[in-house]
């Protein structure tokens, strides 16, 4: 049983909602960015420590601009994590590793906070389940905390500039991409427009995957905890 909202709720559960929804927010856009800052540093890269980025503090991650988007559209950015790959230990590996650092992060909070659902469904559906305020917030934020994640770790798997998947691609096909590189970035804002009004006229197939891997997480977990009891 999932949360849907109504415009007719109390105005205690529309700011359960909201809360909910801007702490995964600030949360999975934090965590990601950090996690490039962390590798970048441990394959020999200082310049995400030099920049104030080697931190979990989301005013040093969040781009004011691309947040606003976020909450209004459903589709924004924060800040990328300045790296110089030439200071990279391992040249190609080292910027793969930071480029799928966030990717990895945000899969990780979704498997996170997909337990913590199924250990409450199972356990004690009546802390998720219950119409109050900090029942609705627990519950929203588990979900959320699901989905948004797993929709960050998707939307930054696309080989479009400056995102992560074009970043890890570029690195694993090195000299041999120039042609794919140079078209990517010439195109880079034609494709994300494209992919923004596609978003917004209800075509969002990020969302539709992310719903689809958050059932499958949440059925493999409640499947484990379903022995035992």
């Amino acid at each position: 049983m999932f949360f849907a909202f109504n415009y007719n709720y109390p105005a205690y559960i529309v700011f359960a909602i909201f809360l909910a929804y801007l702490v995964v927010l600030v949360v999975g856009f934090s965590f990601h960015e950090a996690a490039h800052a962390f590798v970048a540093t441990k394959e020999g890269d200082m310049t995400p420590k030099a920049y104030g980025r080697l931190t979990l503090n989301p005013a040093k991650h969040i781009d004011p601009l691309g947040f606003v988007m976020l909450l209004v559209v459903g589709f924004g950015y924060a800040k990328p994590v300045p790296v110089n790959p030439y200071n990279f230990r391992r040249g190609r590996l080292s910027d793969f590793l930071v480029s799928s650092a966030g990717i990895f992060t945000n899969l990780l909070f979704a498997l996170f906070f997909g337990l913590l659902w199924s250990v409450f469904e199972v356990f004690a559906p009546a802390a998720i389940f219950s119409n109050n305020f900090f029942s609705v917030f627990l519950q929203v934020l588990l979900q959320y905390g699901m989905l948004i994640n797993i929709s960050l770790a998707l939307f930054n798997l696309l080989p479009i500039p400056p995102l992560d998947g074009y970043r890890m691609l570029s690195a694993a096909m090195g000299q041999k991409g120039r042609e794919f590189r140079q078209f990517m970035e010439k195109y880079s804002f034609v494709f994300m427009i494209v992919l923004a009004v596609f978003v917004m006229f209800g075509f969002n197939f990020i969302g539709r995957a992310a719903f689809g891997i958050q059932d499958g997480i949440i059925w493999v977990f409640e499947k484990f905890f379903g022995l035992f009891v």
